[in-house]
């Protein structure tokens, strides 16, 4: 008769092992969890939901509709958060925001003209500045880089200039 309870009891605690492994291979892997965001807070939708401890993947207990939880770490498949004195998760899809914040990026721009404004007007600038000088001085109408120096010296412009002696001696 003792053998039998023992051996009733090596083949329960093997069905324990085999079974407690299954379970353990199911749960999600750590790196799917996040335990580092910003605090949350999160109440469970209408049914309730089972509570698992993210060290062992074992359930720790399970929340009834409508409980609040403060999270610290939301991934799209769980919310991470304290229960019991552990850290325990919950599949995100059974909780719902208590205090939604609607992110709304405003339209901030600085103070003054942006930049392609500030160009655009630099190069107008540039433009009117360009056609005033040519109307103002048409002799100054595109010459060829190397003719500006030698209508100086034709017109008389370059050379010593008159009653300054040769500095240096021979």
């Amino acid at each position: 008769m003792i053998k039998c309870i023992t051996y009733t009891f090596v083949i329960a605690l093997a069905l324990m092992c085999i079974q407690g492994s299954a379970s353990a291979s199911e749960a999600p892997e750590s790196s799917e969890f996040s335990i580092t965001g910003q605090p949350v807070w999160y109440k469970v939708g209408s049914k309730p939901v089972e509570v698992r401890a993210l060290a062992t993947h074992r359930p720790l207990g399970t929340l009834n509709a409508g409980t609040p939880v403060l999270s610290f770490g939301v991934t799209k498949a769980w919310i991470t958060f304290a229960y019991q004195g552990t850290i325990a998760y919950a599949p995100a899809g059974d909780f719902e925001e208590m205090y939604p914040v609607q992110k709304i990026e405003p339209a901030w721009r600085g103070y003054g003209p942006s930049l392609e404004d500030q160009v655009k007007k630099t190069r107008e600038e540039l433009v009117k500045l360009a056609h005033e000088t040519e109307l103002l001085n048409p002799e100054l109408k595109k010459t060829k880089p190397g003719e500006a120096g030698q209508g100086a010296v034709a017109a008389g412009g370059g050379g010593p200039l008159p009653g300054v002696q040769n500095a240096v001696r021979n």
